[in-house]
Parts: structure tokens; sequence; C-alpha cells
């Protein structure tokens, strides 16, 4: 009898255990499933504060306006990319000047002037950049100095190639009979020295007439398209344009 009664009370512990581990069971089961709905749940794909956006700050009319003006400003960034160009283009041959000619003092100034008036293309291209109305004219202007330099100094050169003495006088010193010899077997010689200076010297004029002429007459012509793109252009495209 008293075996039977503690078997029959241990079976009862089992079942009230058994009952509480079920129901843990079922509460533990229950909460995944909660879980797994709102894991399972679709989520959006852009955030509240994107939905809640508003559009930009430029309406169609203001990008229609940016277009257009982007199309009328190529002339101008054209004659922007021309001026720096240039303007590199003279300093790089300022400093080559100045380097080989140390011991040169015409050298020396060319290569001065060669500077000075890149430092003025850089200045003016920058204006350019800033949308300034003068900066065309500067530009034209420092073309025409340029010219003025380059046509000095191939006028000085072939002055002095003409009014030099002859190698071969030098040569020979003083002795007239030798000089008189060397006259009639190397005359052709000075007189093919000469036409390499008037080539060389007489292209440079010619060539620096053609080419800072015509770069005068393109800034000078970029002046008036720059004023009939300020314009025709509202105010808050050209700040936006200056400061990109």
């Amino acid at each position: 009898m008293g075996t039977q009664r503690n078997f029959q009370g241990r079976k009862r512990v089992i079942i009230s255990r058994g009952g509480e581990f079920g129901l843990c069971q079922s509460r533990a089961v229950h909460r995944p499933d909660k879980m797994d709905m709102d894991s399972n749940s679709p989520q959006p794909l852009f955030s509240s504060a994107a939905e809640g956006a508003g559009p930009g700050p430029l309406s169609p009319a203001h990008l229609v306006e940016l277009e257009s003006a982007k199309g009328r400003q190529k002339k101008i960034r054209r004659a922007m990319t021309v001026a720096t160009v240039d303007a590199w283009i003279l300093a790089i041959f300022a400093g080559l000047t100045l380097v080989c000619s140390i011991l040169s003092p015409i050298g020396l100034v060319l290569g001065a002037a060669l500077a000075g008036v890149a430092f003025n293309s850089f200045r003016a291209a920058a204006r350019l950049r800033k949308f300034d109305v003068a900066a065309p004219r500067r530009l034209a202007i420092n073309q025409l100095a340029l010219a003025a330099i380059l046509l000095t100094y191939a006028g000085y050169s072939l002055y002095v190639a003409a009014h030099a003495p002859s190698p071969t006088m030098a040569a020979v010193g003083n002795d007239p009979q030798i000089a008189a010899q060397l006259a009639s077997m190397m005359g052709s010689l000075d007189d093919l020295v000469w036409l390499i200076y008037l080539a060389v010297y007489g292209g440079l004029i010619v060539g620096t007439i053609a080419a800072q002429g015509s770069a005068a007459l393109y800034y000078y012509s970029r002046g008036k398209i720059l004023a009939a793109y300020l314009a025709q252009t509202p105010a808050w495209i050209l700040e936006v344009q200056t400061r990109l």
C-alpha cells in the first residue's frame, strides 16, 4: 500500500510538471509566431522621410532656362579655354627663354617681357571666368602687346644681322689682300647667312602679324557675345555658373 501511494504521488508530480512544461512550451511557441509575422510583413522600399520630401528647388521652367543658358555659353567657355591655354604656352616659352638666355641681355629682356604678357593673360582669363565684360578686350590688348614684343625682337635681330661686320672680314683681320681674296671666294657664303636670317626673322614677323592679329580679333569679338549673354541670362544662372 505505501509503495502504491508513493508511485501515485510521483505520477502526479510528473503530470503536474509535464503540464507546466507544456504550458511553457506553448507560450514559447506562441512568441516566435508573432515575431515571424512581424519579420515576414512587407517593408517599405523608401523611408517616410523620403516619401515626405517635396520637389527640388528648381521648377521645370528653371531647368529649361538653365539648359538654354548652357547652350548659349559654349562660345564663352571655349574662349575661357583658349585664353588659359595661351597663358600657359606663353609662360612655358618665357621660362625657356630666360633659362636659355642667361648670358644674353637681349634674351633676358625678351623672356621678362613674355613673362609679363603671360601673367596678364592668366589674370584676364580669370576675369573672363567671372563674366567680366572687360576681360575680352584685355585679352585682345595682351595679344597686341605680345605682337609688339615679337616684332621688335625680330626687327632688332635683322638690323644687327644687316649691320654687323662680315664673319669673313672678322676672320682675316686687317690684311687687305687676304680680305680681297676671301671676299671673292666667300662672298656667296655671307649672302647665304643673310638669307637665313631674313627667312627666320622675316617668317617670325609674318607669323606674328597673322597669329596675334587673328587672336586679338577673336578675343575682341567675344566681348559682344559675352555682353549679349549677360543681357539674356538671369542673375541666378550667372551666379550658379560662376560658382561651378
